[in-house]
């Protein structure tokens, strides 16, 4: 969840406090799974959204660019969508 009060960044905004509790239980939600690449968008909040779950796993944050989705798919697929 952005970060909407009065003084955020209105173009790059960081996580409520909702946005980094939920960024906490995500690292439970997603143990069922065995993903071993995090990717994520350069957007303050999404980075700030699996940041925990990256920290957990002890991997790099894998940035991408949002305007070229079609590259990271095809990364993905290429590796085998792990």
């Amino acid at each position: 969840e952005k970060d909407t009060s009065p003084g955020a960044d209105k173009v790059n905004p960081n996580l409520s406090d909702a946005g980094r509790e939920r960024a906490k239980r995500l690292v439970d939600v997603l143990k069922k799974y065995e993903a071993t690449d995090i990717f994520s968008s350069n957007f303050e909040r999404t980075r700030l959204t699996v940041a925990p779950v990256a920290a957990d796993r002890k991997v790099a944050v894998q940035i991408y660019d949002h305007k070229k989705l079609d590259d990271i798919y095809n990364s993905i697929m290429k590796s085998g969508g792990k």
